[in-house]
C-alpha cells in the first residue's frame, strides 16, 4: 500500500492516506532492499529510492504522530526526514532477521528502548558524488 521500494507511481497514495487517517498514530516502513544493495549490487546513490519521501511528506501533513522505521542494508540520507518537523521518530530497523519483527514491535510500543545508536555513519547525500569512491583514505 501506498508505493513500493523503486516506484515512481503516486497511484497507491490515496489507499495509503485514506488508511493512515484512521489509527492515531502512522508508522511508515521503508528505505531500501536487497533490489536496490546487495551483494554484487552497488547503490551509485544514498538517496531514498523512488517517490517514497513524496509519500512520508504527505502522510506527515495529517498532523498525526509519524513513525519512520528506515530498513536497508545501508544508510541512506534522511535530511528530509530530520527536517520535517512532523517525523516524530526515525529508526534504523536494518534488515531485520528471523526475530526482527517482534523486536521492531518491542521498540515501537516501547516495551524496550532505543539506543540512540547506529553503527553507520549518516551521509548527505552529496557525499556519494563528492568522494572518489576509489579512494579508501578517511
Amino acid at each position: 500500500m501506498g508505493t513500493n521500494i523503486n516506484s515512481t507511481s503516486d497511484s497507491g497514495f490515496a489507499d495509503a492516506l485514506a488508511a493512515a487517517r484512521e489509527p492515531d498514530v502512522v508508522i511508515y516502513c521503508g528505505g531500501i532492499d536487497t533490489s536496490i544493495e546487495s551483494e554484487a549490487n552497488d547503490r551509485v546513490a544514498i538517496t531514498w529510492p523512488g517517490n517514497q519521501l513524496d509519500l512520508v511528506s504527505q502522510l506527515s501533513k495529517l498532523e498525526k504522530p509519524l513513525v519512520i522505521a528506515q530498513f536497508g542494508g545501508g544508510q541512506i540520507d534522511d535530511t528530509a526526514l530530520v527536517e520535517n518537523e512532523n517525523v516524530d521518530t526515525l529508526f534504523w530497523a536494518e534488515l531485520p532477521s528471523q526475530s526482527g519483527g517482534s523486536a521492531l514491535h518491542d521498540l515501537v510500543v516501547g516495551k524496550e528502548s532505543f539506543t540512540g545508536r547506529l553503527p553507520t555513519t549518516q551521509y548527505l547525500a552529496s557525499y556519494a558524488q563528492d568522494i572518489v569512491i576509489f579512494n579508501i583514505n578517511l
